[in-house]
């Protein structure tokens, strides 16, 4: 079951950019912080962040810039994380996650590739592939078979499984299938979302009403994420962290 926590803020000097982040994992996924501090500016108080990051595979991150020199900031973490703090930007990898069969039986159905209302947590770059065959016992009427829907919000994706509309419906990410279904034939399709935004996301499905539909997908998934193994951590498996990043003629680094 997921668990998350609300973030708590402690004040920097006026010389420090605070930042403060709480990080949510799914079971008991350790979650990574890549903090990196870029560029030259006259410092500020920031305001409060939170982030939810993870899921229940390994690896997640998020990273956070500050495009100061002198910066501070506190993290607030649960369950426990680890963070790195770098002057660049680290590389990533790419896992191909293998496919997964997908069993729709209503209307609308859950079509998350880590299991009923789990989300996946994914960087930009990464890619949610469906393959999927759609049978009918008889024509449609309709100029679609079937249709997927992406969520980043829990509360969304619960609504649209539950058939409750609401008013931002026509702004989700979406794709409908309009091959043409001939009777007691299966029809292939396949279709990709492409990543543009670090979140978790939720995958449903809506097949048309009023006619017999039969939907089996498989899943797959390329997931991106960043690779810490040359990074040395500056707090592992902790649940608050601070960073004092400093300039040498402004101030002295503490931790």
């Amino acid at each position: 079951m997921d668990r998350s926590n609300e973030a708590g803020l402690s004040k920097a000097s006026p010389l420090c950019l605070s930042l403060c982040t709480v990080f949510y994992c799914c079971l008991t996924l350790s979650c990574i912080a890549i903090v990196i501090f870029l560029g030259i500016r006259n410092p500020v108080t920031g305001p409060t962040t939170s982030l939810q990051v993870g899921d229940i595979l390994s690896n997640s991150s998020a990273l956070i810039k500050a495009n100061y020199s002198v910066s501070s900031a506190t993290f607030f973490m649960f369950p426990e994380g680890t963070v790195f703090v770098t002057a660049t930007e680290p590389p990533k990898i790419t896992d191909h996650l293998p496919p997964k069969h997908l069993s729709i039986s209503s209307i609308r159905y859950d079509l998350n590739y880590l299991g009923l209302v789990t989300p996946i947590y994914l960087l930009p770059g990464s890619i949610l592939h469906y393959n999927v065959s759609i049978t009918s016992n008889e024509r449609l009427d309709s100029s679609y078979s079937a249709c997927l829907y992406l969520f980043t919000s829990l509360t969304r994706f619960q609504n649209f499984l539950s058939f409750v509309e609401n008013d931002n419906s026509s702004n989700m990410i979406s794709y409908c299938f309009t091959s043409p279904v001939t009777p007691r034939q299966p029809t292939l399709a396949s279709h990709s979302f492409d990543i543009v935004e670090a979140s978790k996301y939720y995958v449903g499905v809506e097949l048309v009403s009023g006619v017999n539909v039969i939907m089996m997908a498989n899943a797959s998934v390329v997931r991106v994420y960043y690779d810490t193994r040359g990074l040395s951590p500056h707090c592992n498996m902790v649940q608050l962290c601070h960073i004092d990043i400093c300039d040498e003629l402004l101030c002295s680094h503490s931790s």
